[in-house]
């Protein structure tokens, strides 16, 4: 135990400012701030060994401080959850000095970065904290993007309205500027902290002695402090963030809090993600650490703030990424929930800073006919204004409460990427389809991402695939979240691997050198193939998207290109093989055979299995060969064919396909 004396007044303790970069990689977490004793006399002599050691001690002549005499404090066990430091003293006296050189010698160990190669960052006033970690990950230059929304959101502080193609880097474009807001915030809460610290030292008091245990709040003469804004929070339990980054699925959010993760890695911000299909015991002991940045999909957050977990009524930054479909209507009832909530303080929402994102923002689809005639007809007797026809942007404006707000678009007329080259396959019949996708995915091994238009498509597909050796990975709302995310890891370690999903994969989601994107079905509105056909060819890499189109799907591949602003023959026709077609039919028609046989063998077995367990709990005798062939013989029957078709379809799996010559047409195939 040290014992520290002032004589005349309350002990004086300054605040040590700390680097961020202690914070890399979790090392300091649970360390929230450190104060410097000052103005003391010691009565006792120690040396600090370790945690949960003895001190040894000894009296020693009390005098004032020398202040030219230092203690050198340095990092001893950085663990995670644990802060261990040691403290050496010279001579009598002893002062708190070193956190400067411990930031230092991480930075040193982290190795250094050029000074020109923040340039590209800085100019456009991105703080070198940040930019540091961006650097390392590969981020060397801002998007174009990026470089259009950082400045006025970080100087003018103005909303945004982010438009641009998907892989163009939307998600930093947001969260850099939240971030920064997020370090003013804490710095000038440091400073009221400060300010007041020095208030209360000015005031005369009685001669106090006060006990420092190395086991409490600190050791020797350095004392940990909880600062900055999640001290408010700690008394009550409940997590009060400073920001919200909203999306429409899981598999985007946990994306987002990955990129906002890299971002922050020096700055000691806090991020935390709420979804729907995880554990909401684990999201509330998330929720305790007080993060100062939540992402979360809107119904599980509007869950928790039901209950009170998490407070949202003084939230200074709002993020909404693919806003035009979380806003459509009849989707997402709980986002509009929120915004009420949001916008119920009036003075919170004015100082609220707002960004609102997608690829697809500014895409305005064609009104039927007799909406357009309704909607002439009430402007001509002045029923509607010109603002309330404006348009989603309007809307959108109006619905999330912003201000001001500077509109980014950069969306090109084709609304798809520069590298993307688009294709379409025209099918006869639904095994034509099937057949055609087939030959596609065994002639053109790579990444492929499979879009269908609803779950039961991508579980018809999954299974006639899987029957033949094309190993599918299913993605769809039905599955539980766990299922999701390891069918996605997979996806990305394999190079030849093949995703079914449905929309839920159209959005956001940013999977390395995915080669082909192929729409089984023909999409149902512009911005779902915009967002499918923008799951490859990112970050200027070439990509191409396949069209499969039977002819009753033609209106819709019209409306599609209306709206889009094309021709219906401005899309090539992908070259296919007719004599290799015929040989693939083969094997299509045997796996669907297999397929509707798989499918009543399971049903017979199920039946077989009720009338067992029913006779079981009557005590009753149930004739075995009866149980056994169904009372016709033709589950047996069923079970003989399907064994025959399975050989016959591996034997002719063992054939392979001829090697396709090189296309220079498409150059991604072949």
């Amino acid at each position: 135990m040290v014992k520290v004396k002032n004589k005349g007044k309350r002990l004086s303790w300054k605040p040590v400012e700390i680097d961020g970069s202690l914070f890399t990689d979790g090392g300091c977490e649970g360390l929230v701030g450190i104060e410097e004793l000052t103005d003391y006399e010691l009565t006792e002599e120690n040396e600090v060994i370790d945690r949960n050691s003895k001190i040894k001690s000894k009296k020693v002549k009390k005098g004032k401080v020398d202040k030219k005499k230092k203690v050198k404090v340095e990092p001893k066990n950085i663990v995670k959850g644990l802060n261990t430091f040691t403290v050496t003293h010279s001579g009598d006296n002893c002062e708190v000095e070193g956190v400067e050189t411990v930031c230092e010698s991480i930075e040193e160990s982290s190795g250094t970065i050029p000074e020109e190669s923040f340039y590209p960052w800085t100019n456009i006033h991105v703080p070198k904290v940040i930019a540091k970690s961006l650097l390392e990950e590969g981020f060397t230059e801002p998007t174009e993007i990026q470089s259009n929304c950082i400045p006025p959101a970080l100087k003018g502080r103005k909303d945004i309205l982010g438009a641009a193609e998907t892989g163009s880097g939307k998600t930093l474009a947001f969260g850099i500027p939240i971030l920064y807001g997020i370090m003013k915030q804490k710095e000038k809460e440091q400073n009221q902290d400060e300010n007041q610290i020095e208030e209360g030292d000015e005031e005369e008091e009685e001669e106090e002695e006060e006990e420092i245990d190395e086991s409490a709040d600190g050791i020797g003469c350095v004392k940990v402090m909880n600062l900055g804004p999640a001290s408010r929070n700690m008394s009550d339990g409940q997590c009060r963030p400073l920001a919200l980054v909203l999306t429409p699925t899981r598999e985007l959010a946990m994306q987002i809090n990955k990129h906002l993760l890299v971002a922050a890695r020096y700055t000691g911000i806090k991020v935390a993600v709420l979804v729907g299909g995880m554990s909401v015991d684990k999201q509330k002991r998330l929720l305790r650490r007080m993060p100062e940045i939540v992402v979360a999909t809107p119904g599980r957050l509007w869950d928790l703030v039901k209950t009170g977990e998490v407070i949202a009524t003084n939230v200074r930054f709002l993020a909404i990424d693919e806003a035009d479909r979380m806003t459509e209507v009849n989707h997402f009832p709980e986002l509009r929930s929120l915004l009420e909530l949001l916008n119920t303080d009036q003075a919170s929402c004015k100082h609220r800073q707002n960004f609102i994102f997608s690829a697809t923002l500014t895409m305005v689809h064609e009104l039927p006919k007799h909406v357009k005639k309704k909607l002439e007809k009430q402007k001509k007797k002045g029923k509607i204004t010109t603002d309330q026809t404006e348009g989603k942007l309007g809307k959108l404006v109006d619905l999330v409460g912003a201000k001001s707000a500077k509109v980014v678009d950069l969306t090109r007329r084709e609304a798809v990427a520069q590298t993307l080259t688009e294709t379409r396959v025209q099918c006869a019949s639904p095994e034509d389809k099937d057949a055609q996708l087939y030959l596609f995915l065994k002639r053109n091994p790579a990444r492929t991402l499979v879009f269908c238009n609803s779950i039961g498509c991508v579980k018809r597909l999954a299974s006639l695939l899987t029957i033949l050796d094309c190993h599918p990975l299913p993605l769809h709302a039905s599955m539980p979240q766990r299922q999701r995310l390891k069918n996605l890891d997979r996806f990305r370690e394999k190079e030849d691997a093949v995703l079914l999903a449905t929309d839920v994969a159209a959005r956001g989601l940013d999977i390395a050198r995915v080669a082909h994107v192929a729409h089984f079905q023909v999409p149902r509105t512009a911005e779902a193939y915009v967002h499918r056909s923008g799951r490859t060819a990112r970050a200027k890499q070439r990509g191409l998207t396949v069209l499969f189109m039977q002819p009753q799907e033609m209106d819709a591949y019209r409306k599609l290109c209306r709206t889009l602003g094309r021709n219906e023959k401005d899309m090539d026709d992908l070259p296919v093989e007719g004599e290799l077609l015929a040989a693939i039919k083969e094997r299509i028609r045997l796996a669907r055979d297999i397929e509707r046989l798989e499918q009543r063998v399971k049903r017979d077995q199920s039946k077989r299995g009720w009338l067992e367990r029913a006779a079981r709990e009557m005590d009753m005798l149930v004739d075995e060969e009866e149980v056994v062939h169904g009372g016709g013989g033709e589950g047996e029957k069923e079970r003989e064919q399907l064994i025959v078709k399975r050989r016959r379809l591996s034997e002719l799996l063992k054939t392979p396909i001829r090697p396709r010559m090189n296309n220079l047409r498409y150059p991604l195939l072949g």
